[in-house]
């Protein structure tokens, strides 16, 4: 870590990367320090490609890029601090309601669409990924999954999964690329989780999780005024979901 940075805490240590609570000692600010973890090539593609990703992006509702640089260990980002949790953390503590969810996904929404006119697919919605700050304002984190939108390749089965398998599209499993709809796909399990603290489809393995995105049928939701618009956006025909963002936020505000 280069020297003007005091660390106050470690954040979070995950499989590809870390996150430290820092302050700044040249400009006084405190801010999130990410880095790969060693070793990791993949973990390594995930920060170039977030760093880049952020530097074409900025919005109210995504964390900001203050530095993206390189000491002695390697190649780190310097993002805003946010003050709060995890959206996923708040769901272990309570459910949310059809009255109260729409206030995390419509900033959510607002966010994705940036990032779609931007020209990438977020490739990782997740309750993991959403952070909420303690004044309840909404950030769209980790950018590391993005993919770009012009890029509509087939993906070798071989590849790694694109994100969390508990939120994939279908389409994904056979090779296809992450676009704006298999986004919308993530956003309805985000949605369905708050809603029920469980995921749409759950397995011992990946491959029961996976079984259940492509065959098994949805169980109903409890009724209320957004069941339906989460079902849209879980179906397993692309189609049928919201074809943008803004689509989806006006049918949730309808």
């Amino acid at each position: 870590m280069t020297q003007r940075l005091h660390l106050i805490s470690r954040v979070a240590s995950g499989a590809f990367s870390t996150v430290d609570h820092v302050r700044d000692l040249d400009s006084g600010l405190e801010l999130a320090f990410k880095r790969p973890q060693p070793g990791r090539r993949r973990a390594e593609e995930q920060l170039r490609r977030e760093g880049e990703v952020l530097r074409s992006v900025s919005h109210p509702h995504i964390v900001a890029l203050h530095e993206a640089g390189e000491d002695e260990e390697g190649g780190y980002l310097l993002l805003e601090w946010v003050d709060g949790e995890t959206l996923d953390q708040r769901i272990e503590r309570e459910t949310f309601t059809a009255t109260t969810l729409p206030s995390v996904l419509a900033p959510v929404l607002q966010a994705l669409d940036a990032v779609h006119a931007a020209g990438f697919a977020h490739g990782d919605v997740s309750a993991a990924n959403v952070l909420l700050r303690r004044d309840g304002w909404v950030k769209l984190i980790d950018f590391g999954n993005t993919w770009p939108l012009d890029e509509t390749r087939d993906r070798s089965i071989t590849e790694p999964n694109v994100g969390s398998v508990y939120h994939m599209a279908p389409e994904l499993f056979s090779g296809q690329t992450p676009n704006i709809r298999s986004d919308m796909y993530a956003l309805g399990v985000l949605a369905w989780h708050a809603i029920t603290r469980r995921f749409p489809f759950e397995g011992e393995t990946p491959a029961q999780i996976i079984t259940g995105h492509l065959r098994l049928d949805l169980q109903p939701l409890p009724p209320s005024a957004i069941s339906g618009w989460i079902h849209r956006l879980l179906s397993r025909d692309p189609s049928v979901r919201p074809a943008s963002a803004l689509e989806a936020l006006h049918s949730l505000q309808g």
